[in-house]
């Protein structure tokens, strides 16, 4: 084993009862190995953030630390295991920061609950694509979310559509950054307290269309996809004349005063084009100013 992780060990195995903060940055992130794993048995009951950013961390004895509120892991592996570990060493974590870079999966059932999580900015580099962890999650008090899901395909639409019922459907403001995988259209039909929807992809594709369109009519029961929605951006590098029209014909629907429209009208609707390509396309070149019209926004100089 590295003299780095033993010594962090040795150090970390004293009582520190004024750490408040503790942030570990090691040596051993490019090895995938159980040598490189980081033992710990923190004594440490007024410690308030957590932050670690090398080998994964493996915690020593059944105590835990109440006092976390905030944990930031940046690790060679954070499969799901370590998840479960996670959120019952800290059982009072309001906010977590994670990527995983492995290919998360499960033999049999689990549960992956976190009581308090209130914001989650979590990056899969391979998304979710086994269906029964992705049905495993319950983060009854999530508020946030921040997900990259990775472009895994329709094969796996059913696995990410059913995570995001699990894990999401509390929240408030959702972030898909880098990407809009197969099945977000149908995982957001239950955040029905969504309010501010952020959407990344690198052109119109068929799910950010489906997520439009679903959002800009009510479905055959008279029930609107995200009723409460105020806020919604949609970042994208390549423009097209569908974007265009689609997403005048959501301002439209959910625009305030119209009759039949959702119970919260949409007060904010944003594109941002992270390319050149609307320079060259002249319905895109006014196309927020013509949301903002339909919208009725008026801004305060």
């Amino acid at each position: 084993r590295s003299d780095t992780t033993s010594l962090l060990e040795s150090v970390l195995s004293y009582r520190a009862p004024r750490l408040e903060d503790l942030e570990l940055h090691n040596t051993e992130f490019a090895d995938d190995n159980n040598d490189a794993l980081l033992r710990l048995r923190l004594d440490t009951p007024r410690l308030e953030t957590f932050e670690c950013q090398g080998s994964p961390v493996v915690w020593l004895g059944a105590a835990l630390c109440p006092s976390v509120r905030t944990v930031v892991l940046n690790t060679v592996k954070f499969d799901v295991p370590h998840m479960v570990e996670l959120f019952r060493h800290f059982p009072n974590i309001d906010s977590l920061d994670a990527n995983v870079f492995h290919e998360l999966s499960s033999p049999g059932p689990v549960v992956i609950r976190a009581d308090h999580l209130e914001t989650l900015k979590i990056r899969f580099s391979s998304g979710v694509k086994d269906i029964t962890l992705a049905q495993s999650f319950s983060f009854p008090s999530l508020q946030e979310a921040y997900v990259e899901m990775g472009d895994v395909g329709e094969l796996h639409a059913d696995a990410t559509s059913t995570f995001i019922r699990s894990a999401f459907a509390t929240v408030t403001t959702l972030y898909f950054e880098d990407h809009v995988a197969d099945g977000t259209c149908s995982g957001l039909r239950s955040c029905s307290q969504l309010e501010d929807l952020w959407l990344t992809c690198r052109e119109f594709n068929h799910e950010v269309e489906d997520t439009i369109t679903a959002l800009s009519a009510p479905g055959p029961s008279g029930a609107w996809m995200c009723p409460h929605l105020e806020t919604l951006t949609l970042s994208v590098f390549d423009t097209s004349d569908r974007l265009v029209q689609k997403v005048t014909a959501l301002a439209t629907a959910r625009a305030m005063n119209v009759p039949s429209g959702p119970p919260s009208a949409l007060e904010t609707l944003n594109i941002k084009f992270l390319g050149d390509s609307w320079r060259d396309h002249p319905p895109s070149l006014h196309l927020q100013d013509q949301l903002d019209t339909i919208l009725e926004i008026e801004y305060i100089e």
